[in-house]
């Protein structure tokens, strides 16, 4: 009886001494650029493409949210970015909407691992942006992307955060 109370003591002690995956916490990033363009940069071949960001006379805003993912864990990466560009000669707010986020090369971006992974054009939805100071916009994002995942329904964008000036 006592030979298997110490196993079971043992057991319960090698269970509980195993380490926890690590969780590294979701982040994002909310960022706008002076002096710059969104290129579209087609891969031969394919229907494939991605976006670039170079130097031009427009401001380009970026969000990118990376999801929380376990250190040890592989293929549980996920991130997205969305992109955007306006005129710089506009007035302190602006609104897209539609037709005008093609206009605006507004993009999304998934990183995963899955099929529908790469970049997306946005055309359906509304961005405004409101310019708070020299260097801070506030921008509300709503949009709606199809990126063919297989189920029917589109990815979604909804957000409302500051994005700051950062340097190219």
């Amino acid at each position: 009886m006592k030979t298997y109370i110490y196993i079971l003591s043992l057991l319960i002690t090698s269970f509980s001494a195993v380490a926890q995956p690590k969780l590294i916490p979701e982040q994002h990033e909310c960022n706008w650029y002076s002096n710059q363009k969104l290129e579209r940069v087609e891969q031969q071949g394919t229907t494939n493409f991605h976006m670039e960001r170079k130097a031009g006379t427009n401001w380009v805003f970026e969000y990118t949210h990376k999801a929380a993912e376990y250190a040890e864990v592989a293929d549980d990466e996920k991130t997205i970015t969305l992109g955007f560009e306006v005129s710089t000669n506009r007035t302190g707010k602006f609104t897209l909407k539609d037709d005008e986020l093609s206009a605006a090369n507004a993009y999304y971006m998934l990183g995963c691992f899955c099929a529908n992974r790469g970049f997306h054009r946005v055309n359906k939805g509304t961005i405004s942006g409101t310019r708070l100071s020299r260097d801070t916009w506030l921008i509300t994002v709503n949009v709606e992307i199809n990126t063919q995942r297989g189920d029917g329904n589109p990815d979604r964008v909804k957000i409302k955060r500051r994005f700051k000036l950062k340097r190219a």
